[in-house]
């Protein structure tokens, strides 16, 4: 019979409370161990726009969720997508609810040139807001990654299992820290990775990351025949179970090793509820 998410939700909670560091957040959609970057503080504060540059990947994940990694993205198709987010963006800051701004993808550093513009273009509208970037890294030089933050973005993010927690993803990671004010590894918590990401924390704690966000892992029509594991459902989003005991594992070991960086466990399921807060009766 398959899990339903209360037994997992129960499950979880039975870890969190052998935990005493965790912390949360006011709307319980994070679970973190210590200080949080500003990118983290804007999402909480639901202060945040996204902006995606442009739909294309230099990468073809197992794990990814995108349903636009298994089609061909044509360059009408990527500005379509950055006008309807740049509409999103106005709406938003006209309300007043906007502090930070992420850029996204596919992967944005093949749009390196629309990054930089679009950057600019928040920063003239709203000079103080946080801007940060998801990347996997693979074009990642010091000269890109100079450039973006001289566009004004403080904060990166490196999915570093995109790269299979590879050397390559690690110089990156690297070279990032000598550049950013904020540095970042956000990754899905994927239990076949789960060594390669226990044995990296070591390396990630001597760079000096600031915080390691472990997703809880969607599944999607893009990704259910390619993953590995059980499914469950809440609503109609699916998860990966084993997902978030991979993030728990993570977390204790981090603890007990005393590493520096903060740990966040961003529950894929819990911002759900967020949002659809009367599918089980709250």
């Amino acid at each position: 019979m398959a899990r339903s998410y209360l037994q997992v939700l129960g499950e979880i909670g039975n870890i969190q409370e052998d935990i005493p560091q965790l912390r949360w957040n006011r709307y319980h959609h994070a679970v973190f161990t210590g200080e949080l970057v500003p990118g983290c503080r804007v999402c909480m504060r639901r202060a945040l726009s996204c902006i995606h540059i442009g739909l294309r990947c230099n990468l073809d994940c197992t794990f990814c969720p995108l349903e636009s990694r298994v089609r061909h993205n044509s360059p009408e198709e990527d500005a379509q997508v950055r006008a309807e987010a740049w509409e999103s963006f106005l709406a938003q800051s006209a309300q007043g609810r906007v502090e930070g701004v992420s850029f996204t993808g596919g992967e944005p550093l093949l749009y390196l040139d629309e990054l930089e513009a679009y950057a600019q273009r928040v920063l003239e509208r709203l000079p103080e807001a946080h801007l940060w970037l998801y990347t996997n890294g693979l074009l990642a030089s010091k000269e890109v990654l100079q450039r973006v933050r001289a566009s004004g973005i403080q904060e990166i993010r490196l999915n570093l299992a995109a790269t299979g927690f590879s050397k390559q993803g690690l110089r990156t990671l690297a070279l990032a820290r000598e550049i950013f004010a904020y540095v970042v590894v956000e990754i899905p918590t994927y239990p076949p990775q789960a060594k390669l990401l226990l044995e990296s924390l070591e390396e990630l704690a001597a760079i000096g990351i600031d915080q390691l966000n472990m997703q809880e892992l969607v599944i999607t029509p893009a990704n259910i025949h390619r993953v590995v594991g059980e499914v469950y459902s809440i609503g109609e989003v699916n998860l990966l179970y084993g997902s978030r005991l991979l993030t728990y594992k993570v977390i204790r070991r981090c603890l007990e090793r005393d590493y520096p960086f903060t740990c966040v466990d961003c529950s894929a399921g819990i911002k759900y509820l967020l949002d659809h807060a009367t599918l089980l009766g709250f």
